[in-house]
């Protein structure tokens, strides 16, 4: 990444991201946005639940109706991709970070042990939409869009050393990678003592990670203060609202978490609602899929009309992918099936009971465990 390209990013990435399918924690733009009302959950992953703005119901019918004359397709944000050389090199710094820092041992000692990857990729893989990161399916997944606008803002500023840069951005941003991979720790933890997957988003996760969050921001920022003289103006108003939560102890991050998520605390609900919750949400997913299905059938049939076409295709563009759809009907099955057992409720409950009990110390600490 030379100065040149660099003056490029300026350029072409400080604009305000197009709207799409939010993922920060689960869901940290609408957060910042107050728009609690407009997010629902569409994944059914205990160690990531993304929310998004709710879309219309996806369905399958027999003939679309499209306006006589087609609506003008958006045009696409330009699209950072980072060479995969510079990829590797950020991924190592953010490992490097974690080994560096007594708050987050257990967080290296995780990612050394292969137990979850970081991959770069772009915001239309799994939705990632104007996330910088999410954990999925065993994976923190980083938005190389996201990273152009940081690198761009930070070069706006005068940061214009590629190492420079990268040190920065890799400090500036661990506390949101410690975030998802802490969602990591907490599934392989859960499934351990559980003895099985729980594919189901609960408040009790998110409320872990955002103690993690921030935690490993005030032990980053004691280490590396020159790290936080630039200002990125959307991290820095994401990492104030979770300090100011977690000023309030584990009851700032719960109401927090409470307040904007809509997950569950499955400290404080019954079996019953938990398994009935799911499967209320069952039908729909699996009806979202169908209609997916049915307008990729009508996508490639030449019977259909072009303006339909492109109709359908913009539609599909502002959804899930076939597989992801998939995979959501697939665990919020897996999910009632867990929440129809009372044994695994019990053995999840006594899991979070216990890592609440050292929550509290965690913050007071300031150290992760």
């Amino acid at each position: 990444m030379n100065r040149i390209a660099l003056a490029v990013l300026a350029v072409s990435f400080c604009v305000p991201a197009h709207a799409g399918s939010l993922r920060f924690g689960t869901g940290m733009e609408s957060l910042l946005a107050g728009e609690p009302d407009a997010l629902q959950t569409v994944n059914f992953d205990a160690r990531k639940t993304v929310k998004t703005k709710k879309p219309a119901a996806v369905t399958a019918p027999a003939a679309p109706a499209v306006p006589d004359v087609p609506k003008p397709v958006p045009a696409a944000e330009p699209e950072f991709i980072m060479p995969a050389e510079d990829a590797a090199a950020l991924v190592a710094a953010w490992k490097k970070n974690f080994a560096e820092l007594p708050a987050t041992k257990e967080h290296s000692e995780f990612l050394e042990a292969g137990k979850v990857p970081i991959l770069i990729v772009s915001p239309k893989e799994h939705q990632l939409g104007k996330s910088p990161a999410a954990f999925i399916d065993g994976t923190v997944y980083v938005n190389q869009l996201a990273l152009g606008k940081l690198f761009a803002e930070l070069y706006a500023q005068g940061v214009t050393k590629k190492d420079e840069l990268f040190a920065v951005v890799s400090w500036r941003l661990l506390p949101f990678i410690s975030h998802e991979v802490r969602h990591g720790m907490t599934s392989a933890a859960l499934a351990e003592a559980v003895g099985r997957p729980l594919h189901a988003a609960l408040a009790e996760g998110e409320t872990l990670s955002f103690a993690d969050q921030a935690v490993v921001k005030a032990a980053a920022v004691k280490a590396h203060p020159e790290m936080w003289k630039p200002v990125l103006k959307k991290p820095d108003a994401l990492e104030a609202l979770v300090a100011k939560a977690a000023a309030d102890g584990v009851p700032g991050l719960e109401s927090m978490v409470g307040m904007y998520y809509g997950l569950p605390f499955i400290l404080q609900s019954e079996r019953k609602d938990l398994e009935t919750r799911y499967r209320e949400q069952l039908p729909g997913l699996e009806r979202k899929l169908m209609g997916i299905r049915k307008y990729k059938e009508l996508i490639a049939d030449p019977a259909t009309k072009p303006e339909v076409v492109a109709e359908l295709q913009m539609r599909l563009s502002m959804a899930p992918t076939e597989e992801d759809a998939a995979s959501h009907v697939q665990k919020c099955t897996e999910a009632v099936e867990f929440f129809s057992d009372n044994g695994l409720y019990k053995k999840a409950r006594k899991f979070f009971e216990k890592r609440y009990d050292e929550l509290a110390d965690q913050l007071e600490a300031g150290a992760a465990k």
